[in-house]
């Protein structure tokens, strides 16, 4: 027998060739592509998915793209932040050679075999496209009969796709699981490649092997191109998932024709966007780098423009490099960097004993350790840590006093000043370089990932009947600053958000609501000796929309109304709370009968309440973020039930469906009710609560235990409880009005339309408004970029006092250079209006230098060299750097 070698002892070896200390040592933790998270037992992963790296060697996991590619907490970016480059270029070398030299010799190749389906993959495949179209046909059932309840703010038909397109888009993602299950990981390169990121997914594999799964052609199903369907081949109204696009053949079964021609309309979309997008963002692009090119870091840490206008007095508010980020907006991972420190030193000790039999150490007592620490979190305070912001020494404050909490014992805390040396270090690292384009890379980070963006609508965060632009549309709005978008949407959070009646109330005085949608009839009524018009109000379906609404506001608002021309008398409320006359203004009877018939058609077009300009109003459920997580941006809702904080709100029981209980807390006393089954309890100001069912049916005979966490309550019996909570997203315009509409939270109501926040809430509001729907937008798809770039581009826009956008007239409002802006577009106009008004241009951008042959004033042009002379014989010995700039009055040359 001889000694064999195992995969991660290779590993160790590229990492670490020998034990000389010029080698790196790398102390990593990471979670590979194939991380059991249903499980997540850590390194103990079934998978092997838990990649753990100490002192350079691989003791658990799988190096796959997560470790090995450009992400932040990989190997290579470990390699590069805690040694250098050249280490990590050594690793990546030695990899490469091995793996070129092992795929020569073993080969990697893929064949038919790999996506061959086995029985057990055929039969759960079967089970789930039987389980989904059980769903489906159950919807569908609903919707013929009329028992499907829409969806708020959609109609019935709408409900029905969007829950049908759901349940359908389940079976393909479902499928990938199942196939990444079913596979052998050992001996399938396909799936190999997909595991490991290479290329393809498990969507690709899931549509080889399983089904190809739903089409959507614009985000809906695929859409009826003949008379109420998508296919002659089907019936009228045919709603079926074969109907409607669903492909449950795999591209290893082979496609019907029906099958087929829907695969088609859905590449199609995906073609034709790709070709518009590229012209598209390619524009886009362009304005971003010429609006921004000339702004750069300077020594005093600012961020000008060419001509010096400050546009940041400190760049992306904290002065650091978005390329040294780490971990989020930080610069290092606080426990990665202390792991490593760890690591270090106990590696150190260990070798010194080796070395040295009679080595000692000295081991630090409790009080020693203690003011170890108490050190430790005064340094972070002190002048060391000044250039530093203040949020991050708050994190670095915060992380070291965890630290001491979680420690198992004081010893565990040695190595604290080493670790604040390479805070602090890492920090003056991370610091933004003064010459920096931070502009041009900021064009770019933005403009590069809407590529990866489409040109289509997406349906708004739950609400499958409220499209909104996303995607590059959305971001041309955003930059162009335009007037009018195309939908305007404001979110407004609710003072009582646990209660869907108030949430309704609120609705009722937002929506606008008309006269045609709450009245039974408006009748033209003819009398010998009168005639008028009788409106009676629907006051079953005004109560059951919570509508604060009655015959005598109906009346003044007929009355006010200009497009009418009613006079004040002439509207008429009759002995009965939901009747009203309107009697005719002219007494000619011979136009007497045009004049009712005129009335007649716009009465129902009359606004009796809400806001004029909003087009309608949706309850959207929201997920539950406590204060400390909102920052100040979202929604909030009540949290901290404690003895002295009042609380009212609906949870829903786990163990039945449409079951919801209602909890009042006050003074440290609960009252729980549901269907008549009432329940008192206490809570105390750890949130815990205690309730007494006192035996009633159905409930627990002993007291119940719950622990109240953010909107959830756990019951020491295992069932769960979670809170309700509502907000509105009101569609149209008028942020001013919903603000003040009462029930909202005015303060924390905001608006996606740049415009309308800068003329309700000022400059600095539509700033931060820009940096969020930029986020926002960019999120959709999953891109992250660094959140400095959104804010600069946000200065660049808003500097001047008022929201410009990057267009050709937004650039000329913010006195660019004639070069610049004859370079970018309508040439000979700026340059005639130049020539025509004598403009002087003082050719200091990045545009004008290089058109006239000057270095650019960015990177290394962005300083001067001044020294002082007397004579001749100074300026002669500086005669090859070339011409100087003398400045006689003063005795100084430069050289720019």
């Amino acid at each position: 027998p001889i000694r064999l070698w195992t995969g991660k002892q290779v590993i160790t070896v590229l990492l670490r060739p020998n034990s000389s200390p010029e080698w790196p040592v790398v102390n990593l933790k990471l979670k590979a592509n194939n991380y059991d998270t249903c499980k997540d037992r850590g390194y103990m992963c079934p998978r092997d998915g838990f990649i753990l790296i100490r002192n350079s060697e691989l003791l658990s996991g799988n190096l796959d793209k997560s470790c090995t590619g450009g992400k932040t907490k990989g190997l290579v970016n470990n390699l590069i932040r805690f040694h250098s480059v050249d280490h990590a270029a050594g690793v990546l070398n030695r990899l490469a050679k091995l793996c070129a030299r092992y795929l020569g010799t073993r080969g990697f190749s893929i064949g038919i075999t790999d996506v061959t389906p086995s029985t057990r993959v055929t039969e759960r495949k079967q089970a789930l496209i039987k389980q989904g179209y059980a769903k489906c046909h159950d919807f569908i059932n609903k919707f013929k009969t009329g028992k499907l309840e829409a969806d708020p703010g959609c109609t019935v038909v709408e409900t029905v796709e969007a829950n049908c397109n759901g349940k359908l888009s389940e079976i393909r993602s479902d499928s990938g699981k199942m196939c990444l299950d079913e596979l052998d990981y050992n001996n399938n390169p396909t799936l190999i490649m997909a595991v490991s990121g290479s290329k393809g997914s498990k969507l690709n594999i899931a549509q080889m092997v399983a089904c190809v799964g739903q089409q959507t052609v614009n985000g809906k199903r695929a859409p009826e191109g003949f008379v109420n369907r998508t296919l002659p081949h089907f019936e009228k109204g045919a709603r079926t998932p074969e109907a409607k696009g669903f492909v449950q053949n795999s591209y290893y079964t082979g496609l019907t024709a029906t099958e087929f021609f829907f695969h088609t309309m859905a590449g199609r979309e995906g073609l034709v966007d790709t070709a518009v997008k590229t012209a598209e963002t390619g524009y886009l692009q362009r304005r971003l780098v010429k609006a921004m090119e000339d702004f750069c870091v300077l020594y005093d840490g600012s961020v000008r423009s060419a001509e010096t206008r400050v546009v940041q007095f400190s760049y992306g508010d904290d002065g650091l490099d978005p390329a040294m980020m780490v971990d989020g907006n930080n610069p290092l991972s606080f426990k990665a960097t202390l792991n490593h420190i760890q690591a270090k030193a106990s590696r150190s000790r260990i070798e010194n004993k080796r070395e040295n039999k009679d080595y000692k150490s000295d081991i630090p007592t409790s009080q020693h350790l203690d003011d170890e620490l108490k050190n430790a979190t005064n340094r972070v305070g002190s002048k060391e840590f000044s250039m530093c912001s203040l949020k991050w020494k708050a994190l670095l404050d915060k992380f070291i006093n965890q630290q001491s909490k979680r420690a198992p014992s004081k010893g565990c805390l040695r190595g604290l000043h080493p670790f604040v040396d390479m805070c602090l270090d890492k920090y003056k690292r991370a610091q933004a370089e003064p010459g920096t384009a931070v502009g041009a890379i900021a064009a770019q980070s933005i403009g590069e990932p809407g590529t990866q963006m489409t040109l289509k609508t997406f349906h708004f965060a739950g609400v499958a009947s409220m499209n909104i632009t996303m995607g590059v549309p959305r971001i041309k709005e955003i930059i162009n600053a335009t007037a009018a978008i195309s939908s305007p949407i404001i979110t407004a959070p609710l003072e009582s958000s646990n209660y869907l009646t108030v949430a309704r109330i609120v609705k009722g005085r937002i929506e606008k609501t008309t006269l045609g949608d709450i009245t039974s009839y408006i009748e033209e009524v003819y009398k010998p000796n009168d005639c008028y018009l009788e409106i009676k109000l629907d006051m079953d379906h005004i109560d059951k929309l919570q509508l604060e609404v009655d015959a005598e506001v109906c009346r003044d608002a007929i009355a006010s109304a200009k497009k009418l021309k009613v006079k004040d008398n002439a509207v008429v409320k009759e002995g009965s709370r939901d009747t009203i006359r309107v009697y005719p203004t002219l007494t000619d009877r011979t136009k007497i009968l045009f004049s009712l018939k005129n009335l007649k058609n716009k009465l129902p077009q009359v606004g009796v309440c809400g806001v004029a300009n909003v087009k309608r109003a949706v309850i959207n459920e929201i997920e539950f973020r406590s204060a400390s997580d909102d920052g100040g941006t979202g929604i909030m809702a009540d949290s901290n039930p404690a003895k002295s904080h009042p609380f009212q709100g609906d949870f829903s029981d786990s163990r039945f469906s449409g079951v919801s209980w209602r909890i009042s807390v006050k003074d440290g006393l609960a009252l729980l009710s549901c269907k008549g089954i009432q329940a008192k309890g206490t809570i105390d100001d750890h949130k815990l609560l205690r309730v007494d069912f006192q035996g009633k049916q159905g409930m627990p005979s002993s007291p119940l235990i719950g622990s109240w966490k953010d909107s959830h309550i756990l019951w020491s019996n295992g069932l769960k409880w979670k809170a309700k909570h509502y907000h509105l997203l009101v569609e149209g315009y008028g942020l001013l009005d919903v603000m003040g509409t009462p029930g909202v939270r005015g303060l924390e109501t905001v608006s996606n339309h740049i415009a309308e926040m800068e003329a309700v809430l000022g400059i600095e509001a539509a700033r931060l408004a820009i940096i969020v729907e930029l986020r926002k937008t960019m999120g959709a798809y999953n891109l992250n970029v660094d959140s400095r770039h959104f804010s600069l581009l946000a200065d660049v826009m808003t500097y001047t006092g008022k929201v410009l956008g990057i267009t050709r007239g937004g650039m000329a409002k913010m006195d660019k250079s004639v070069l610049m802006l004859a370079s970018f577009e309508d040439t000979t106009h700026h340059l005639f209006n130049a020539a025509v008004h004598g403009h002087t241009d003082s050719v200091s951008g990045v545009s004008e230098c290089v058109i006239i042959g000057k270095p650019v004033p960015c990177g290394t042009g962005v300083f001067e060299l001044v020294g002082s002379f007397s004579g001749a014989e100074a300026v002669s010995e500086v005669a090859d750097l070339g011409p100087p700039l003398v400045d006689r009055s003063v005795g100084r040359f430069s050289y720019v």
